[in-house]
């Protein structure tokens, strides 16, 4: 999250992609986010990095999105 919000803060244009394997720490990360930075832009794509097959499918989604 602390790269997250340093990104934010330093360029308030961005869309940040949240990369979680918890949906839940996931959205608290993203309300964390919103309170500090109102206007931005902050999706979640739930991934687990050590199966390939998710990370696969996160790709794909974020390709979509």
């Amino acid at each position: 999250m602390a790269i997250a919000d340093r990104l934010l803060t330093e360029h308030d244009d961005l869309h940040v992609c949240l990369a979680c394997r918890n949906e839940g720490r996931a959205d608290i990360a993203r309300k964390r986010l919103l309170r500090r930075h109102p206007g931005a832009e902050i999706s979640i794509v739930i991934v687990n990095t050590s199966s390939v097959k998710s990370v696969l499918r996160a790709a794909e989604e974020i390709k979509e999105r």
